[in-house]
């Protein structure tokens, strides 16, 4: 059974290390991440030695936590799996409380409970009989009877024919079965139904790898992370991919201003990391002055969001203060520990995927919001992006 059959929560693992000091610490960093996203089980235990050798650095913690819930979804119900998610739960809590964000520590922790059980699905339909032949065909698919568990999904869509899980299964039991064009067929299907679900696509992918059919199945790969980025497997799966085609799959994007903003007595205040330099103080000064003039669009019932336009607003600022355009004038521009980065964001501002590049690169849980609607009218934008950022693809 695949793994995402039991971790359906949608987000990705896209972050960037944490900066590291020590060179050979940095070093056995990359190299458990790099492990982690081919799921190679060596990766725990490099993690735990770093942990060990740092035991405050959230970013480990939270890779570290993050790991053992997916490999917890994928063993058993037992006392030992349940151990496994108590300490999980425990690191991802303690990247939280240091202040680390992003969309999948929510959803990691949102699947997984106290007592160390995981939070799994229950129903697959609102019909309670296709809900029952649904889960015959689990435990047959299961137990290796995939000509049972094909009889069963096909009998609970004759009684609701739109339904995604048995649409998306009954082409998975085709996979198991080696009828690779059947169970393209039925993944089709699948996409159609929920197009902004990765799963019938990372599928599809897989199906089209094993038919040698290599160029429709990075399209598929690309679908499915352009449909989830916030998913634990979609730029993964497309990362491993291209490396087997030759391609050096990696966002190369340097790191660019931060400064955070907040709200209070009506006001809006800046908030500046010690060390802060000039282009800082553009973004930071920039997201303050979006924030006054848009509050309808920033403020809900009271509660601050940042938004894409805020964050975008605020890195075409800087860049119009530190990247003079090439045909301007030669004024002298000032200069800035970004310089190099914001070359290159300018690049990326210049082919019309700068939203694109905050979504891959910059996401956090309030700009994550806003990814269904851009999703929805710029899919090529993201595909593009992906090709020339993602796969270096010219």
């Amino acid at each position: 059974m695949r793994l995402s059959r039991v971790f359906p929560f949608v987000f990705v693992f896209i972050l960037a290390a944490a900066p590291l000091a020590a060179r050979t610490y940095q070093a056995r960093y990359a190299e458990a991440a790099e492990l982690a996203a081919k799921n190679d089980p060596k990766a725990e235990s490099l993690l735990r030695d770093l942990l060990v050798e740092r035991p405050t650095d959230a970013n480990v913690k939270f890779r570290l936590g993050l790991l053992l819930v997916v490999e917890a979804f994928a063993r058993p119900a037992d006392a030992a799996r349940n151990a496994t998610v108590v300490e999980a739960r425990r690191l991802l809590q303690e990247a939280k409380l240091a202040g680390f964000e992003h969309p999948l520590l929510d959803g990691a922790l949102a699947q997984s409970r106290d007592d160390g059980s995981l939070v799994e699905h229950g129903s697959y339909s609102s019909n309670d009989t296709a809900n029952a032949w649904i889960k015959s065909a689990e435990a047959e698919f299961a137990a290796g009877k995939f000509d049972d568990a094909l009889a069963d999904y096909q009998a609970a869509l004759k009684i609701e024919p739109e339904n995604f899980s048995a649409t998306l299964w009954l082409g998975d039991t085709y996979f198991a079965k080696g009828r690779l064009p059947e169970a393209l067929d039925w993944y089709h299907r699948a996409s159609v139904l929920q197009p902004d679900t990765e799963t019938p696509w990372r599928y599809s992918g897989d199906a089209l790898v094993r038919l040698g059919r290599k160029d429709e199945a990075m399209e598929a790969y690309l679908a499915a992370a352009i449909a989830e980025p916030y998913h634990p497997l979609t730029l993964r799966t497309l990362s491993q991919f291209a490396h087997e085609r030759g391609l050096k799959a990696g966002f190369r994007a340097g790191p660019l201003p931060t400064g955070n903003i907040r709200l209070d007595h009506g006001g809006v205040t800046m908030e500046l990391a010690q060390g802060a330099d000039a282009a800082d103080t553009v973004y930071a000064t920039a997201r303050a002055a979006w924030v006054g003039q848009h509050r309808d669009e920033a403020i809900h019932d009271g509660v601050y969001r940042q938004t894409l336009a805020e964050e975008a607003s605020a890195l075409r600022a800087v860049l119009a203060a530190f990247v003079p355009e090439e045909k301007s004038d030669s004024r002298a521009t000032a200069s800035t520990k970004y310089d190099a980065a914001l070359r290159d964001l300018a690049r990326i501002d210049h082919d019309g995927l700068l939203e694109a590049h905050i979504f891959f690169t910059r996401a956090n849980p309030d700009l994550a919001k806003d990814y269904p609607a851009y999703r929805a009218a710029h899919r090529v934008q993201l595909r593009t992006y992906l090709r020339h950022y993602f796969l270096g693809e010219s």
